[in-house]
């Protein structure tokens, strides 16, 4: 873990987070998100909480399935752990880019063979991205109104975030299933490992090996149709779980709440998908901005202590909770290393 990338996706998020809030702490009195604070009762705190729980356990779920499907016994303990280092090294890299690198890099650790992590990690990004297609297309048939609503900039963001998504699924099923596309991504995926270990593995012999049986185990996924049906499954709930929290929110500190569930998560979902193509990280800065110009129209003049809320129950405290859980897997793994060395 030290690679110079890494420190400076880290200082990059924290300025920005700076700023952001600096900005608007300047503008907007801090007695004002304090005051929403004490407006939410402790029930709705713990529901939050549990949310929070359910979403990164529900993502450990998945890899347990996935992993067992493919004759993999890996220990629940070591999925929740694949799932807190997803949300935090996405959270901190441009463009949520470093989740999956450092997963493979971990799976590897637990001696999971390569193919099998690249399945199941493509299958998540699939399943992560059919989510929002189907969402997406949801908000234009049943809640055009946010679309209509919004500035030009939004609008254009949607359906640029549309796009990508419908992109990245035909990309990753091309992944799953063309042996040439597979060995360029995992030479590339080496060359990160080696940078990250400080090794200089000869990966051609490797890639050889995991390209002659990839597309055999990508086969068995798609032709287990039990497994595909509880993944996507698993992956829908644990983002709607997620987009839910806001609708907790917004009853918290509405006392006469005019709008319904499938209004609130669905507006929350318009905002995620238009900050999809975001390569800042953490969308800090541009997530607020946009989240606040959307909020205006559901929390009033609580616009934007709801819009600080968001970040701070979506975002930011499930971020400080995965940092904690990567910090103790990682002095984990070290002291596991220690011991053998030891022993030797």
């Amino acid at each position: 873990m030290k690679n110079k990338n890494l420190l400076i996706s880290s200082c990059i998020f924290v300025l920005l987070f700076a700023v952001t809030f600096g900005i608007l702490f300047l503008t907007y009195s801090v007695d004002d998100l304090l005051l929403c604070l004490k407006m939410i009762k402790s029930t709705f705190y713990l529901i939050i909480g549990i949310a929070i729980v359910i979403f990164f356990t529900l993502e450990a779920i998945y890899f347990k399935i996935i992993f067992k499907s493919l004759d993999e016994n890996i220990s629940f303990r070591r999925c929740m752990h694949y799932s807190f280092v997803e949300f935090f090294f996405s959270g901190i890299t441009p463009g949520s880019t470093g989740g999956q690198p450092v997963q493979l890099y971990y799976m590897n650790k637990d001696k999971i063979p390569m193919k099998k992590s690249m399945i199941a990690l493509i299958l998540n990004t699939i399943l992560f991205k059919l989510f929002f297609v189907v969402t997406g297309i949801l908000i234009i048939i049943f809640k055009f109104n946010y679309i209509s609503m919004s500035k030009t900039v939004v609008k254009v963001l949607f359906f640029i975030g549309l796009t990508y998504d419908i992109v990245a699924i035909i990309f990753c099923l091309l992944l799953m299933y063309n042996q040439k596309l597979i060995s360029k991504i995992l030479t590339f995926f080496y060359k990160i490992y080696n940078k990250i270990t400080n090794k200089n593995i000869d990966c051609k012999t490797k890639i050889k090996d995991i390209t002659e049986s990839y597309v055999e185990e990508a086969n068995y996924i798609k032709n287990n149709i039990g497994c595909l049906i509880l993944s996507t499954i698993l992956v829908f709930l644990q983002r709607t779980i997620m987009f839910s929290i806001i609708y907790i929110i917004y009853i918290s500190i509405n006392s006469n709440p005019v709008l319904n569930y499938f209004d609130i998560v669905m507006l929350q979902i318009f905002v995620q998908q238009s900050l999809e193509v975001t390569l800042l990280p953490g969308q800090a800065g541009v997530g607020e901005y946009i989240t606040g110009l959307l909020y205006t129209k559901i929390f009033d003049h609580f616009q934007i202590q709801g819009m600080m809320l968001n970040r701070l129950f979506m975002f930011y405290l499930p971020l400080l909770v995965s940092f904690a859980s990567v910090m103790i897997g990682i002095r984990t793994l070290y002291n596991k290393q220690n011991i053998k060395e030891t022993e030797k």
